[in-house]
Order: structure tokens, then sequence, then C-alpha cells
């Protein structure tokens, strides 16, 4: 088998695109809702915090294009969203679904302080 046909990654991975469509999300509910601007702030940074978090490389395969693509379908959805009565269902399921993103790697940090707390 030659070199290169070795490693075929697929161009797609379910957490990059959960990620980037939960940033857009966030990204135009804090710009469409009409709540406290520091609230608004602290959406709008979540949200590109969230996206770079997706795109940058830790060691692993990354998704750009696929992150990317993702949270413009997640900035349409979120902006059609606004404009019914069920935004802010719509924003709680994408809250809760950043919870479950990120709860294993906050259990892990937490287990690793706790660890070293010990020691």
């Amino acid at each position: 088998m030659p070199r290169e046909l070795e490693h075929n990654p697929s161009i797609i991975h379910p957490k990059s695109i959960l990620k980037g469509f939960a940033s857009g999300s966030l990204i135009v509910f804090s710009l469409v809702s009409g709540d406290n601007p520091l609230v608004q702030f602290i959406l709008f940074i979540a949200g590109l915090v969230i996206l770079l978090d997706s795109i940058i490389f830790r060691g692993e395969d990354i998704y750009i294009i696929t992150s990317l693509v993702s949270c413009i379908f997640g900035f349409i959805i979120t902006f059609v969203m606004s404009l019914t009565p069920y935004l802010t269902q719509y924003i709680t399921l994408v809250i809760i679904l950043i919870a479950l993103l990120y709860s294993r790697s906050i259990l892990k940090h937490a287990l690793f302080l706790k660890a070293r707390m010990k020691k």
C-alpha cells in the first residue's frame, strides 16, 4: 500500500460540526437578543472561544472547513429562529449541547486538579 494512502482521515468530525454550530448560534444570539449588554458580550466571547477551540490544532486532526461551514449554518438557523417566538427554547438547547460537549474535558480537568491538591 502506498505511504500516502495509509492515513486517510475523514473530512468531517461530529464534534467539530457540533462545536461550529454551537459557536455560530451563540454569536448570532448575542447580536440579536435584547438582553443586558454584558450578557451579550459574554455570549459573543463564548461563541468565539468555542469556534477557536474547534479550529485550533492541538495534536489531533483538525476540521477547519467543517467547523466554519457548520458555524455558518448555526448563524443562519439562529437568525431564522430569532424571527420566531422559539428563540429562548432553541438557545437553551444549544447551551445544553455545549455543556454536554465540554462536560468530559471539564470533569477530566477537575479530577486532575483534585489529585494535584491532595499531594
